[in-house]
């Protein structure tokens, strides 16, 4: 137990050295391209002097399948020795979306669900044949052999790794194959011989501005707390969106720390923000006041905010001090949060927000001219009362005081829930658009916060928010995440988490559609998609690694693996390479297709209930 704790000490120190220092530092542009993104080598990995050569013969000739038919390739290739089939540590870890996944050159450790749907983790150590499938309990086995490092990797023995995976690689030596039995994987193109490749997820700094973010609200409440789950977050869950909102007040108005000013700093929030920066991220901060020092608790109740001048001047006091505070950190302020909300302190009433904007943007130019001004922010977009209220902004000059105007788009909304909202987004969305242009609005449109938090029924939820909710599981609700925030970055807005409950499968789709959006700007590029299937929704995009398409069955998601094939036609004269992504299942391919009459066409391609994304470089 001893040399286990000193081993973790050592893993979350080197962790904790890496995070904060060199190679998470932001830079003005990341240069992304193929190479770095895909990671899709499948040539022989270079091996030590002490490799004989009949290893190094089967590792350049092993050939790996999934499922018995499908080709995939490896970064660095299992070995087999003559005795032992020796696996990827790490690929095969991130192969199974196992979360928290940790290498150096002597330890290599994860956190998994084992087969009963028990939070576990464990920990391999190069030179040692016991290891931990299950740390929290002490849980150690002993391998056949110890695990050895070679290139950057963790190779462990098979016996070892399928402790956690189950008995689901098959070596056979004749014919130097790999089998890996992986449930109900579907081609992504019929017919198709290219090797499938796993997506490998990066971190922030290694991308340019993809548009996803993330929210975390009411810093000041969980003090205690927010250097764990803070810097939790960071180095684990932060996997590729590139904006995050972060704010010491809550952002609405209930369970706030009421004994604490608005702007309430201490050493491990300042912490906190200087890691997001640090590490890449672009925050946001919303500039929601409580007058706390001021009214104190009594401001919980009452019936509107910012009417009083002088109360007026003590926000503009707070919003100087907020601005001066993060010059340089903070790249985003929005002027309040949810100001519609009627019989509440937060309510703002909609002539007095715009007196306010027109205040409080000189204001933030004189202290931070590159800071970006959004205003906006009411609640769900789909309710009266906030299209009415956003209406009311973009129909006034207001708009000529912002730099980014912000909606709130999907609570729940789906072809089950709102679904006259949601088929109508479109031309909802591009109407508020183009009135805001009219009346001199010259910036971006951001679409933020939502909610796809799935719950086994209605009775798990908080009462006062059932009517709003609906009960989606977790593969429907991140089917359902995936449609939106593909919708909304292709009608030029933004996307986000959307309060998924960081589920592992929501989380690594996010990041594998983030590392997909890199550089992204919403384009006009024609698809077309030849299918019984219907509705069908599409959206193209350019991106740094090229031209990026994506299209999905837009009807009713399902927990099943729906799909069935199409064939596609883009309006591109030439390319050098398709490659379709699934970014649910992980995996992606290079793709078959012909140029006729000056376009591609792609034929017996799948299309399923969630966006898949084609990628034309």
């Amino acid at each position: 137990m001893k040399r286990f704790l000193i081993i973790l000490f050592l893993i979350i120190l080197t962790a904790s050295m890496t995070l904060v220092g060199v190679g998470c530092k932001k830079t003005d542009e990341v240069a992304v391209t193929e190479a770095t993104l895909m990671e899709t080598t499948a040539a022989e990995t270079t091996v030590t002097e002490t490799t004989t050569a009949e290893t190094k013969a089967t590792m350049s000739t092993m050939k790996v399948l999934i499922n018995g038919q499908t080709s995939f390739a490896f970064s660095k290739i299992p070995i087999f020795d003559g005795d032992t089939l020796w696996l990827p540590g790490s690929e095969i870890m991130r192969l199974y979306d196992y979360q928290d996944i940790y290498i150096d050159e002597r330890y290599v450790s994860c956190s998994y669900f084992d087969n009963q749907g028990e939070y576990k983790n464990s920990f391999y150590e190069v030179g040692q044949t016991s290891y931990s499938i299950n740390t929290d309990d002490e849980e150690f086995v002993e391998a056949s052999q110890a695990p050895y490092s070679l290139n950057g990797e963790i190779f462990i023995p098979e016996d070892a790794m399928e402790a956690m995976t189950g008995d689901v690689f098959v070596y056979d030596p004749d014919t130097q194959t790999l089998n890996m039995i992986l449930g109900s994987y579907i081609e992504l193109q019929k017919d198709n011989q290219h090797d499938l490749s796993r997506i490998v997820l990066k971190k922030p700094y290694e991308l340019n501005d993809n548009r996803i973010s993330d929210l975390v609200s009411n810093l000041a409440a969980g003090i205690s707390t927010w250097d764990k789950s803070g810097w939790d977050y960071v180095a684990k869950q932060s996997t590729g969106w590139t904006w995050i909102s972060a704010t010491i007040n809550n952002q609405d108005w209930y369970e706030d720390n009421w004994e604490v000013p608005d702007l309430y700093l201490d050493d491990t929030i300042e912490k906190f923000y200087k890691t997001l920066d640090e590490c890449g991220m672009n925050i946001t901060y919303n500039l929601i006041f409580k007058d706390k020092e001021y009214l104190g608790i009594s401001n919980k109740e009452g019936q509107g905010s910012l009417r009083d001048p002088a109360q007026v001047d003590r926000y503009l006091e707070f919003i100087k001090e907020v601005v001066t505070h993060f010059k340089g950190v903070v790249d985003c302020y929005e002027i309040w949060n949810e100001s519609n909300i009627r019989n509440s302190p937060q309510y703002v009433a909609v002539e007095d927000y715009i007196a306010i904007v027109k205040k409080a943007y000189p204001l933030i130019k004189s202290i931070d001219p590159d800071a970006i001004v959004s205003i906006g922010q009411t609640t769900s977009y789909q309710q009266d009362d906030s299209w009415e209220y956003t209406d009311k902004l973009v129909s006034s000059d207001a708009v000529q005081y912002a730099d980014r105007i912000t909606i709130h788009p999907f609570l729940w909304i789906s072809p089950e829930k709102y679904p006259e909202y949601y088929y109508d987004y479109p031309r909802i969305v591009t109407e508020m658009k183009e009135k805001a242009i009219q009346n001199g609005f010259q910036g971006d449109f951001w679409g933020s916060e939502g909610n796809y938090k799935s719950y086994k029924s209605l009775d798990d939820m908080p009462e006062e928010d059932a009517p709003m909710m609906a009960a989606y599981s977790e593969t429907v609700s991140t089917k359902y995440l995936q449609r939106v925030n593909a919708m909304n970055i292709g009608l030029g807005l933004s996307g986000g988490t959307m309060g998924t409950n960081n589920c592992p499968l929501s989380v690594n789709a996010l990041g594998r559609s983030a590392l997909l959006l890199s550089g992204v700007k919403a384009a006009g590029y024609s698809i077309t998609v030849n299918t019984d299937v219907e509705p069908i929704r599409s959206f193209s995009y350019d991106v740094d690694m090229g031209r990026l398409f994506t299209y999905w069955n837009d009807g009713v998601a399902s927990d099943s693996d729906k799909f069935s094939y199409c064939d596609i036609t883009l309006n591109i004269n030439a390319c050098k390479h398709v490659y379709a992504y699934d970014v649910l299942g992980g995996f992606y391919t290079e793709l078959d297709y012909s140029i006729v009459n000056d376009q591609i066409n792609i034929r017996n391609v799948i299309i399923k209930d969630y966006p898949i994304y084609l990628l034309v470089n």
